[in-house]
């Protein structure tokens, strides 16, 4: 897995992240490796919390840029990783 620090960035960055899991490593990676439990996943989504009342906030679009900044390099991460153009 390269540039792991991609990935890693979420979580300093405070998104929101959920996705399914499966119990045991995909074939081929060490189990010590320092993101298995990354590499376990089978998809990613990244969120941020928000209200009908922060949709409608005069500067929403302008936060929702901000989410976007925030979560582009995990996206470029997992574009790269599945070998697109980023």
């Amino acid at each position: 897995m390269e540039a792991p620090e991609k990935c890693q960035s979420a979580q300093r960055r405070r998104l929101q992240t959920g996705w399914l899991q499966p119990k045991t490593p995909p074939r081929g990676y060490d189990s010590e490796h320092p993101l298995i439990e990354d590499l376990k996943r089978k998809d990613f989504i990244l969120a941020v919390a928000t209200t009908e009342e922060d949709a409608l906030a005069p500067d929403f679009i302008e936060r929702f840029t901000e989410f976007c900044k925030t979560a582009a390099p995990v996206s470029e991460f997992l574009t790269r990783a599945l070998d697109l153009e980023w």
